[in-house]
């Protein structure tokens, strides 16, 4: 009955939801929470790293995250919520309790991550740490990865991060002038100029990864090998 009802619902072209059992909650930093959600149906999701999921967090009111993994053998998933306690998803995140049902939607294309031998480089913001250990938990070999995140709180961050097992990422403090984009170019540039040829991926406010997008370009950062998801812009 479950599948044939998400059978329908596909035919209609509407998104279905499955029932899931929050079976871990972890606040973090005071600025996240690590949400670990269990059901039957994730034994038969799929999922590539890389692809967001919306999650059910009100009546009527759904918000699109990414999960860190997702374990087919256990029926288990996790994801990393920003509690920036400015709208629905942060507000339901920071009242949920070990017990709680939960509703997931099949996975949804976001950004793919592909395994590469060249390595990555990563730039986000909080909303984009759970997108970041997706694509680390997707290669094999780590050791060429650089991750730099804008942060509002560098505690905050430093702790998610070293929770995730990422202590190695770097971090820049933001400010309302975004002069710190330029700490963020410097970091990107250096790392460029190290010439392992890295597939660059921006992710998070549109604003500032459209600017850093434009500034590596100019320095001779081929545009093809830069890919860019916007998850929310500050105008």
């Amino acid at each position: 009955m479950f599948f044939l009802k998400k059978m329908v619902m596909n035919l209609l072209g509407r998104v279905f939801f499955y029932p899931v059992c929050i079976s871990a909650v972890e606040n973090v930093g005071g600025d996240f929470c690590v949400v670990e959600m269990q059901g039957d149906a994730l034994k038969k999701v799929h999922w590539n790293p890389g692809e967001k999921m919306k999650i059910r967090v009100g009546k009527g009111k759904e918000r699109s995250y990414t999960p860190l993994f997702v374990d087919r053998d256990k029926g288990k998933t996790k994801f990393v919520i920003h509690l920036h306690r400015k709208g629905p998803g942060s507000n339901w995140a920071s009242n949920l309790k070990i017990g709680d049902t939960s509703h997931l939607s099949e996975s949804r294309k976001s950004l793919t991550f592909i395994p590469s031998d060249k390595g990555y480089i990563f730039f986000g913001d909080e909303t984009t740490i759970g997108a970041a250990y997706a694509l680390k938990f997707s290669q094999k070999n780590t050791d060429s990865f650089t991750f730099v995140f804008e942060v509002s709180s560098l505690s905050s961050a430093e702790q998610v991060l070293a929770h995730l097992n990422m202590n190695r990422a770097k971090l820049v403090l933001k400010n309302k002038e975004n002069t710190h984009l330029a700490d963020v170019e410097k970091i990107l540039s250096e790392e460029m100029r190290k010439g392992i040829n890295p597939q660059l991926i921006l992710m998070g406010n549109t604003q500032s990864i459209i600017k850093i997008r434009n500034a590596l370009i100019s320095l001779g950062c081929p545009s093809s090998q830069c890919k860019m998801k916007s998850y929310w812009s500050s105008r």
